[in-house]
């Protein structure tokens, strides 16, 4: 993508690639803060995998 903005001369493909790699920087930020785990019974970074009960 940083290819293809610095090729070309248009503004607007300038900024739809900004715009684009934007989306995919909060896309991969989103998964790794989804990844990451909560306290369960008072240990950190645990994922809840079953509901028991």
């Amino acid at each position: 993508m940083t290819n293809a903005a610095r090729d070309t001369a248009d503004p607007r493909m300038k900024a739809l690639a900004a715009a684009s790699m934007a989306f995919a920087g909060k896309s991969a930020a989103d998964a790794v803060r989804a990844s990451q785990g909560s306290m369960i019974n008072g240990k950190k970074n645990q994922i809840l995998t079953k509901v028991d009960g």
